[in-house]
């Protein structure tokens, strides 16, 4: 499995700024994807872990990397349970570490996996099942969804608004993880720094 916490970071910031976020858990998609872990600890730096066991990890890299965080210590317990979340499949994963996170935030948005409209289409009509079932007036994209995937036309045709979200980082937070926002600074500022960061554009 597969875990990078610059993609949690940008789950988290949608499920901010949006009333309904869906998760989409197909099974089987991240068949063959195990053991691996992607950590952003700072800048530009990856550190790609094969192998590795949850505790070591703690034990080592997380704790090296960021102990010297105001919040560490407020946040280390959380932070050790969501990673040590007993599941092999990343949409669960990412799922249940999104939802504590919104808790340990004081964020009420409804989250919801895909596989709970038992809807068979598959990519974008999928999507567009979804958000008939659910009277959806407008849909939040990602930048390289919105110029690379979508198609416009079927979305207007049956109108549904697109607003496209662009996680701008500023100098400051470039490149960031959820993690070094966690431990650095108290709720109500990640909040802040999180909208600050995720604005609709025009396209």
């Amino acid at each position: 499995m597969i875990i990078n916490f610059f993609l949690i970071l940008l789950l988290t910031v949608f499920s901010i700024i949006t009333d309904l976020f869906i998760f989409c858990n197909i099974s089987g998609v991240y068949k063959g994807i195990t053991n691996k872990i992607v950590i952003w600890i700072i800048g530009f730096i990856t550190i790609l872990l094969a192998i590795f066991s949850p505790t070591r990890l703690f034990d080592s890299f997380i704790f090296q990397a960021y102990n010297h965080e105001k919040y560490f210590l407020d946040v280390y317990p959380l932070i050790k349970k969501l990673i040590m979340y007993p599941t092999n499949n990343l949409a669960d994963f990412n799922m249940n570490f999104v939802t504590k996170l919104l808790e340990y935030l004081n964020v009420n948005t409804k989250l919801i996996k895909s596989s709970d409209f038992h809807i068979t289409s598959k990519k974008e009509n999928k999507v567009l099942d979804i958000l008939m079932k659910l009277h959806a007036t407008t849909y939040l994209s990602g930048k390289e969804s919105y110029f690379n995937y979508l198609n416009l036309s079927n979305f207007q045709s049956r109108n549904i608004n697109i607003k496209l979200i662009n996680y701008n980082f500023n100098s400051l937070y470039e490149r960031d993880s959820i993690l070094r926002l966690l431990f650095s600074y108290n709720p109500e500022e990640v909040i802040e720094i999180l909208n600050c960061n995720g604005k609709e554009e025009n396209p």
